[in-house]
């Protein structure tokens, strides 16, 4: 569920927009009624057993696609590179193999285990929790969250990935006691090119979430490990490396909810990116409130070959990048306008916080020219 390479952007865009229709219909189906609408719909212990049985075969349709595309394009060349006159053992991508493998039977279990959770204690008449026990069995209840974005740019720490172009970005989040697993894409509608070359649409990327957070007292701490699939940002360009990450994050639980995170890269971009971040919300009423939301971050490098400092030319220099990175200011207006249902224009502002990050966002920019980015959008989620 991957990383799906450009010799097959097709079976990639079916796997996930089919995987993400299904899902998100079949939820709506079993449940989605019976909420504002009170259009309820009785289920039975058939329609029940069907849920373990449609999430297991989407699993596995995905899972299987993906390890198709991911082997046919590293049975290629997996195990001999020859380099000036020597034979390397190529290791490296089996144990990409092995953590993609991994990843996805990690998913599955975490599926499974909420299913037979959330169906394994039927109501009997008559028969039912107290109010104590039904607040107890409810903040152990399953969480599900379908996004959909449609933003006018794509800026990923302070790095420019798409320009001009409208961007797709469907997203699927399951919770469970804390632990969580979220799949991520993004489809750049027109990809950018600084000649007259015109591109059809192209699924640039789809990344694998999985963490686990905890509250203590007033602070929430957690950990994850984020896999960045990355493709060619148009058609027939060639693939970027993919990139894997583990974080840790602090939340506190007070004003401004302060939270602290550290993003550490474990494959190829060497470098680990400090992220600071206040936000706070202010409510009009039960349907409509408004976020406001502030970052700033530090980059700090560990390989000059692969994260360069920029020089004033916007050019990649010797050098290491070690300093302030990329601010933003963002303004979200979450309306929910039915139960379950969110609605959410947003606008955002990326920035440089100093020289060293002006050189590498104007250098990383799509025309060499740009150096802060202003854009916006609306997102659609479905979370029960």
């Amino acid at each position: 569920m991957l990383a799906f390479k450009s010799h097959s952007p097709a079976v990639a865009r079916i796997i996930i927009l089919q995987s993400y229709l299904i899902v998100t219909t079949y939820f709506w189906f079993f449940h989605g009624h019976g909420t504002s609408l009170d259009l309820a719909i009785p289920q039975t212990p058939q329609q029940n057993m069907l849920v373990p049985q449609v999430l297991i075969l989407i699993l596995n349709r995905a899972v299987s696609g993906i390890w198709a595309c991911k082997r046919k394009h590293d049975l290629s060349n997996d195990f001999i590179l020859l380099r000036k006159g020597e034979l390397m053992m190529r290791n490296e991508r089996w144990e990409r193999v092995w953590t993609l493998a991994l990843a996805s039977m990690i998913i599955l279990v975490l599926a499974l285990s909420m299913i037979t959770e959330s169906f394994a204690q039927p109501n009997i008449p008559g028969e039912g929790p107290s109010a104590a026990e039904e607040k107890a069995v409810t903040a152990e209840v399953p969480t599900y969250d379908f996004t959909a974005a449609f933003l006018s740019a794509y800026i990923w720490r302070g790095q420019q990935q798409t320009k001009n172009s409208l961007v797709i970005q469907p997203s699927m989040t399951l919770g469970y006691k804390g632990f969580s697993a979220n799949i991520w894409g993004n489809l750049d509608t027109n990809p950018y090119s600084s000649t007259s070359s015109s591109y059809s649409s192209n699924w640039t990327e789809t990344d694998l979430t999985l963490s686990y957070s905890k509250a203590f007292g007033p602070v929430t701490a957690g950990i994850g490990y984020i896999y960045y699939g990355l493709n060619a940002p148009n058609p027939g360009a060639p693939d970027p490396l993919d990139s894997q990450e583990i974080f840790a994050t602090l939340i506190g639980n007070v004003l401004l909810s302060p939270t602290f995170t550290v993003y550490k890269e474990i494959d190829h971009y060497h470098q680990t990116y400090f992220l600071l971040g206040i936000s706070h919300a202010i409510e009009f009423n039960k349907m409509v409130s408004l976020k406001l939301a502030a970052s700033g971050s530090y980059l700090l490098s560990d390989d000059a070959s692969t994260y360069p400092k920029y020089n004033g030319n916007a050019q990649p220099t010797n050098e290491k990048y070690s300093n302030f990175h990329d601010g933003v200011l963002s303004a979200t207006l979450p309306i929910t306008p039915l139960k379950y249902w969110t609605i959410s224009p947003t606008v955002s502002w990326v920035f440089p916080l100093c020289d060293d990050a002006k050189n590498e966002m104007k250098g990383r920019s799509k025309n060499g020219q740009d150096d802060n980015f202003f854009y916006g959008g609306i997102t659609v989620s479905f979370a029960f």
